[in-house]
């Protein structure tokens, strides 16, 4: 199942690509940033009893932790969480925690995928080169437990995705208009807000690898 798709445009911007399928990857930045509820407690005053929500942000930081705890990594404030593309038929995306000079992939607890077709927009000034494209779907994406490594924190959210794309550089930024329900430490959450993925950053792969050479 393929969790990102390389237009044909971007495809051409590489220039038939091979020289980066070869030897490049794509490094997109994750960011999270969803608003959770949950059930609060219940009071009594005198005759009147109520029940409450709360509030909680479930954010890039709290996924991170989520998952440097279910890996057993040790990742600093600075850890990132990032979606790496391997330029090189055959090789599918997979998601990363990067600090530094460590690497753990988590791609078994992320699901990122396409819910539906996609309708596209493009304008191109024939002056000055310039061209806008835009790409419009519905998008998942969930955090999970994987292979016996349970997570702290689930969720399952899905949106519009809107990707944009301008002078067709490799990649497109994608954010996700979500919503969706989850849990923190048992309790359910009810979540809307962002999921982005966004970034053109281009790394050099050694021959045979598709993780950029990063231990």
């Amino acid at each position: 199942m393929k969790l990102v798709k390389l237009t044909m445009a971007m495809v051409l911007a590489l220039g038939v690509a091979q020289v980066y399928a070869d030897s490049t990857n794509l490094v997109q930045t994750v960011r999270v940033q969803l608003l959770g509820f949950r059930q609060g407690g219940t009071r009594t005053f005198g005759n009147v009893t109520t029940k409450s929500l709360d509030t909680v942000n479930v954010d890039t930081r709290r996924v991170i932790q989520a998952l440097a705890a279910a890996t057993g990594s040790s990742i600093s404030s600075t850890g990132r969480l990032v979606l790496v593309t391997p330029l090189r038929n055959g090789f599918v995306p997979h998601f990363e925690i990067r600090d530094g000079s460590t690497t753990v992939d988590v791609s078994g607890f992320i699901t990122y995928q396409p819910w539906s077709g996609t309708l596209e927009t493009f304008t191109q000034n024939s002056r000055t080169g310039r061209t806008q494209g835009n790409n419009y779907s519905i998008r998942q994406f969930a955090l999970h437990d994987n292979d016996g490594a349970a997570l702290t924190l689930h969720f399952d959210v899905n949106g519009i995705a809107n990707g944009s794309n301008v002078n067709n550089v490799t990649g497109d930024d994608t954010f996700i208009d979500a919503s969706g329900s989850g849990d923190r430490e048992g309790d359910l959450l009810l979540l809307q807000g962002t999921i982005g993925v966004f970034g053109h950053t281009l790394e050099s792969v050694p021959d045979g690898d598709s993780t950029g050479g990063v231990s």
